[in-house]
């Protein structure tokens, strides 16, 4: 044995010290070089490149997203764009947290306070929460994400942005199928197909995934069944029509709660007693419809629209309640875009949007529906009417100006009446948001930017 290890010192010691030797040998240069070419994003509601926005933009790749990574939660996405904030990727029923340098860390439980996309359609309701069930990291072609307040162009709770992409429309037949599995009961098979039709005129992408794990702790299962799919119309040379539809059923998503600090070091596996006595727990399903249209009018102007619909069931099992609801939420928006001279846009539009919440809430008896002591329909409307503009000020300095005026109403209809009293309420918002932005070219590829809002 000692002779061995002399022998693989002697080497290591040999290949160390000869290395400098054979690197001074010429070689041929085996480096490429690619230039990164700018992406363009609609984050500003107008068509601009990343770099030039004067926004705190992070685009994130599909080659980053799907390629060494578990796919489990968006956590794994997330996780390492300065700024923000990410927690709860194992707790399937609480759902994860985003805090983007500071919004939305409040939120107890789901996202709050941060604007939420799926390819383009608001995840995020009216009432600001959203919550991430509908999005199957395996699915994802594409992240955008603005760091930094957004009121002046989406409204209310717009701390910041994160659209998901998941649509991957290709010129191409492809297909992909994989099985992952791993410690703890985890397993997850999908089957991914795109391509086109033989007239060139409509683009598919369809997306199958199921989920599930046992989980590290006790009594932290999940599973997880999600499809979508989408097709992109190519109607004539200036029309195009998008329609992508989400489906997603989770009848399993346990709470192992949270541990004192010494139970926390001597069983980091076990669930807190209430969570199990009172079988915590969330199942859900939800379809979300999304439709859209551009429609390019002369050279210079063109119009875009969406309208969409969400509809989500879910029962939540809490230590010692039970919450029951049915949420519709109706969402469209209609804005024209202009391209004017030397560089200036300008795109004015509206959002319409509204959620009906039909919530009850039970004794939870032992994991079983007990007594019913409160139900109320929750009601949340928006209209936001927005401008902005991209103003070129000579070769080096844009000023990008934006100003947006929503008016808001919250209306609880108490339907329980058992108690002898009528609690429900209303209230009106109406609120102004403007937001100035300045981006300078200091040099090829290299811009100075300041934004208030």
């Amino acid at each position: 044995m000692k002779k061995a290890a002399n022998l693989f010192a002697a080497m290591l010691s040999l290949s160390l010290f000869s290395a400098p030797v054979f690197a001074q040998q010429a070689a041929p240069d085996t480096l490429t070089t690619n230039e990164l070419q700018p992406v363009t994003v609609s984050a500003y509601r107008l068509e601009t490149t990343d770099i030039s926005t004067p926004l705190s933009i992070t685009t994130i790749g599909m080659r980053q997203l799907q390629q060494g990574t578990q796919q489990l939660s968006l956590d794994e996405a997330l996780g390492s764009v300065p700024g923000l904030f990410v927690q709860n990727g194992a707790n399937f029923a609480q759902d994860i947290r985003v805090s983007i340098r500071g919004a939305g860390a409040r939120s107890a439980f789901g996202i709050r306070g941060v604007k939420i996309l799926v390819d383009g359609f608001p995840e995020s309701t009216p009432d600001g929460t959203a919550q991430v069930d509908a999005i199957d990291p395996g699915s994802l072609t594409g992240i955008g994400i603005i760091r930094s307040g957004t009121g002046g162009l989406y409204g209310n709770a717009s701390g910041g942005y994160i659209n998901f992409n998941t649509m991957r429309f290709s010129d191409e037949e492809w297909g992909e199928a994989s099985v992952t599995a791993g410690q703890y009961g985890f397993q997850k098979y999908q089957l991914r197909k795109g391509g086109n039709s033989k007239s060139d005129k409509l683009r598919y992408s369809l997306n199958g995934s199921y989920t599930g794990t046992d989980g590290y702790r006790d009594h932290s299962a999940m599973k997880n069944w999600l499809f979508n799919g989408g097709v992109l119309v190519k109607l004539d040379s200036s029309f195009m029509l998008r329609i992508i539809a989400t489906y997603v059923n989770s009848p399993l998503a346990q709470d192992p709660g949270a541990l004192d600090e010494m139970t926390s070091k001597e069983m980091p596996q076990s669930a807190s007693l209430n969570s199990v006595y009172f079988d915590a727990d969330e199942r859900l399903d939800q379809f979300r419809l999304g439709v859209g249209i551009v429609k390019k009018i002369k050279e210079r102007h063109t119009i875009k629209a969406n309208i969409y619909n969400t509809n989500r069931n879910f029962e939540g099992l809490l230590p010692g309640d039970l919450v029951d609801f049915n949420r519709a939420f109706t969402g469209s928006n209609i804005s024209y875009n202009f391209v004017g001279r030397r560089g200036w846009k300008l795109s004015a539009g509206t959002d319409l949007e509204a959620q009906a919440d039909d919530r009850q809430r039970y004794e939870n008896l032992a994991g079983k529906k007990g007594t019913i002591y409160s139900s109320q329909v929750e009601k949340f409307t928006n209209v936001g009417v927005y401008l902005i503009q991209s103003i070129p000020l000579g070769k080096r300095l844009s000023l990008l100006p934006a100003i947006r005026h929503d008016w808001s109403r919250i209306v609880v209809d108490d339907n329980y009446l058992a108690d002898n009293s009528n609690d429900s309420a209303k209230l009106n918002f109406n609120y102004l948001s403007p937001t100035l932005g300045l981006s300078f070219l200091l040099r090829r590829n290299l811009y100075l930017f300041a934004n208030a809002n």
